[in-house]
């Protein structure tokens, strides 16, 4: 039964909760206190499992992205002549993130992506950079900011004059570095699209994919693989690696499976966000905590 279906029943019969529970006896435990087997185990250990990489459906072509200089520029314009040389390249074409190239296989693809000369247009993002983050955001955390949550007197405490303790904690801008490499293959057709990906996201991604091509989630598949190392990646809210293999496939009538070298990942990736952190402690005299305040 799903949980959903209990609500009718709690509604109508009132239920309150019972003033004693009775226990299960531990020798009747199932799960508590017992070894847990992997089910997937065994197809990682004999090379069966299937990755998101590992798709292979009738009539796929591979494509790889020239993706820009810098986060958020746009393409121009670009030439494609010395990529479409080379045996085994498809087409090339631009998609939002920049221009992508079709091959029968993933290295050929490759190979054409390096060829193609574009003309970007950066929208002067080129001139952010770590150093300036990392100062504009010194600058917030000295100031009072929002309030995310108040319990307590601790701006009272740390103003009474007791001594306190102050510190800076700063995390930068990090690549999740997955160990499977980032990939996605999607099929579409006039009223569906289908895709094979290892998403942490499955439910954000169908509604990006449904939003992008102008149909009903119910017209979109998403087929979930599982996933190498992905340490949030995968986890994307803006679904960049599900859309970018969906607008691939656009018009091509057959899969698209879009696969990031280490490099694209490492440049052109989602990083994990940088913070800074300012906080302010004070101890009572027995040296317990008494108040903290971040920013």
């Amino acid at each position: 039964i799903a949980y959903g279906d209990l609500i009718p029943v709690i509604r109508t019969h009132r239920l309150s909760a019972p003033a004693e529970v009775v226990l299960k006896a531990p020798a009747e435990y199932r799960i508590l206190g017992k070894p847990t087997r992997r089910i997937e185990a065994r197809e990682k250990l004999d090379g069966s499992a299937v990755y998101g990489i590992d798709i292979r459906l009738p009539n796929m072509v591979y494509g790889v992205v020239q993706r820009p200089p810098v986060f958020g520029a746009r393409v121009v314009s670009f030439d494609a002549d010395d990529a479409l040389k080379v045996p085994g390249v498809l087409k090339a074409k631009t998609i939002d993130v920049g221009v992508v190239v079709l091959a029968r296989d993933y290295w050929t693809a490759k190979k054409g992506a390096g060829l193609v000369k574009v003309v970007w247009d950066n929208r002067q993002l080129d001139e952010l950079s770590t150093a300036g983050f990392y100062q504009e955001y010194r600058e917030l955390s000295a100031q009072p900011g929002m309030v995310a949550e108040d319990i307590g007197d601790a701006k009272v405490i740390l103003a009474s004059g007791r001594t306190f303790f102050e510190a800076v904690y700063e995390m930068p801008y990090l690549a999740h570095a997955t160990m499977e490499p980032m990939n996605c293959t999607a099929v579409v057709e006039d009223d569906s699209c289908e895709v094979w990906a290892g998403t942490q996201y499955q439910s954000n991604d169908r509604t990006m994919v449904a939003n992008l091509l102008g149909l009903p989630e119910s017209a979109v598949t998403i087929n979930r693989t599982l996933m190498g190392g992905s340490f949030g990646r995968r986890a994307s809210k803006s679904a960049d690696y599900v859309t970018d293999a969906v607008q691939a496939a656009q018009g091509e009538g057959r899969p698209v499976q879009i696969i990031w070298s280490r490099e694209e990942d490492i440049r052109g990736g989602h990083y994990r966000p940088l913070f800074v952190h300012r906080m302010r402690g004070a101890l009572d005299d027995d040296g317990y905590p008494l108040a903290w305040h971040q920013t």
